[in-house]
Formats: structure tokens, sequence, C-alpha cells
């Protein structure tokens, strides 16, 4: 998965005693104060689902609704770091953190049937495996459009030089990687849309050069260091030439 690459993480994940449920007042309460679904934080949270999360059922007798984001364990600390507090100020809770160290995999799991049934309901997100998306349900603003990309290109994304002798400075590019056909055809019409020049294929998506990626980093603003430690080495290199 571009940068950030590691296995599937629905299958790598263990089941655990640990996993706890809230109480039914701490239920209440979750419920009681899901935010709307045009708030900016549920549209970073809902790409990054797209990207590399799931909602789906837990493993055990009890069969409880989960929320699930995960990521590399040993390149991505920080962007980890910054995804429990996106999750904690949205939603006001923290998850269970788990760690897999034979898939280089960690986990945030939620266990709150009002989150679940919050993303399934108001954005029809497929439960279990992402075959199909209901574009539809995606927003409509820019101003969403360009956080829900963020999330996806954060877990999703790749960014990377070409430094071909042809080209005077190291040529950038990013790349998304997908199987699901739905949403690379909104990425691709919504960033024409906004003046990104988009390379489509039936997997992924592309974008090259040096007005694409300075657009890039000014309008989705990518928040994964990975890509940002990038962008800023690169400015540092293409600046001094």
């Amino acid at each position: 998965m571009g940068d950030n690459e590691h296995s599937d993480c629905h299958p790598a994940l263990k089941k655990s005693k640990k996993q706890v449920g809230f109480t039914n007042k701490r239920i209440a309460q979750i419920r009681s104060n899901l935010p709307s679904i045009a708030d900016p934080r549920v549209n970073e949270i809902l790409g990054i689902l797209a990207g590399d999360g799931w909602i789906g059922l837990s493993g055990n007798p009890r069969r409880r609704k989960q929320v699930c984001f995960c990521g590399n364990l040993k390149s991505e600390t920080r962007y980890r770091k910054y995804l429990q507090r996106l999750i904690k100020n949205a939603f006001n809770v923290r998850g269970y953190y788990q760690e897999r160290k034979d898939y280089n995999t960690y986990y945030i799991i939620i266990n709150s049937g009002g989150i679940f049934d919050f993303f399934s309901n108001n954005f029809n997100f497929p439960i279990g495996p992402k075959h199909f998306f209901n574009v539809g349900k995606f927003p409509k603003s820019w101003r969403l459009q360009k956080l829900l990309i963020r999330g996806i290109f954060d877990t999703d994304g790749s960014t990377f030089f070409d430094r071909d002798p042809r080209y005077k400075r190291p040529y950038p590019v990013l790349d998304i990687t997908l199987k699901n056909s739905e949403v690379l055809e909104w990425l691709t019409k919504t960033l024409n849309n906004h003046d990104f020049t988009v390379i489509r294929g039936s997997k992924y998506l592309r974008l090259k050069g040096t007005k694409n990626f300075n657009k890039w980093f000014k309008e989705i603003s990518p928040k994964n260091h990975i890509h940002k430690d990038k962008y800023s080495k690169w400015l540092m290199e293409y600046n001094s030439r």
C-alpha cells in the first residue's frame, strides 16, 4: 500500500479478552454526542477508514460492532498518535490499541455500536470487505472533500520522485492505489474538477509534476509525516538548485 505498506489488516487482527465494551451509561453518552456528518474531522476519518480501516463484527461470541483503523507499526508512530487525537476529538473515545509485530501492524479498535451505526447509516460504509462504496454519500463541498481525500492519501498514498537524468530536479509523483473502482473514479473526477491533472489506471491514480505537487500539499495538506517529510526534503533540494 504505497509508502505505508503492510499486510491486509482485517484478517491479522488478534482476538483479545482485553477488548472491553462500554458501560450502558457511556454507550448512551456516545450516541447522544455524535458529531455532524459535516464535521471536518468526520470526513477525514471517513477517508482514513476507506484507506486503511473497516467496520464489522468482532470474532468473539458476543459479536460486537467494531470500527477499526490500522497502520504500519514501525514507520507510522507519529501519524498513529495524530489519528488517535483526531478520533478522540471527534467522538470522545480512545479505542483499544493493539500491535501485531509479526504483521508490522498496529490497530485502533473501537467497540461502539453508536459509532459503527454512524458510519453505516450516514455513509453506507460497507460492513466487512470494502467491495462497494456509495460515493453518492461522500461530501459535496470541496472544503470537506479535500479532507476525505487527505485521509485516503495519508493511509493509501505514496510520494516518490523520478530522478531520471533528463530532469533538472527530482520529478515528484503522487500515487493512490485502491482496489475499489467507485472510490478511484470519485477521486479522479473530484480532483480534475479542482484543477489537478490526474492519470487514472485500473487500480491507481497518479499526479505528476511540480504544479500538482505544490497544489496537493497546499490544498490537501497531508498529515502523515512520511509524506510531509518527503515534501520538505524535496523543497529544500528544489530551492537549492
